[in-house]
């Protein structure tokens, strides 16, 4: 990819086995967010939650950071990589949903 004249990444290092194939990493996050919403309409903390989100974007990242594609949950056959920008979404989006909680 060419951003400005830098070059960014080479696009053929894309881990994915099948377009249709998601990753688990991105699977158990969205399914996790989607707790700890639920949990938020009848008042109740999910501080343990957010922080499995918190997690599962920050051992992404520290995939991506190492050169580990098991980090990144990229399993050949059975899981793609978490998009790097879901991987951050997911730490930032654990730091956001514990503003306005009781502690």
């Amino acid at each position: 990819m060419d951003v400005f004249n830098i070059k960014i990444g080479n696009d053929t290092n894309v881990m994915t086995v099948d377009a249709h194939l998601p990753s688990i990493g991105t699977i158990l996050g969205f399914l996790i967010v989607g707790v700890i919403g639920i949990r938020k309409l009848y008042n109740v903390t999910s501080q343990k939650l957010r922080m499995v989100v918190g997690g599962v974007g920050m051992v992404a990242l520290i995939g991506y950071v190492t050169g580990q594609p098991s980090l990144f949950y990229y399993i050949p056959h059975h899981s793609t990589a978490i998009a790097l920008h879901t991987a951050i979404g997911f730490i930032l989006l654990s730091k956001a949903l514990s503003h306005g909680e009781k502690h």
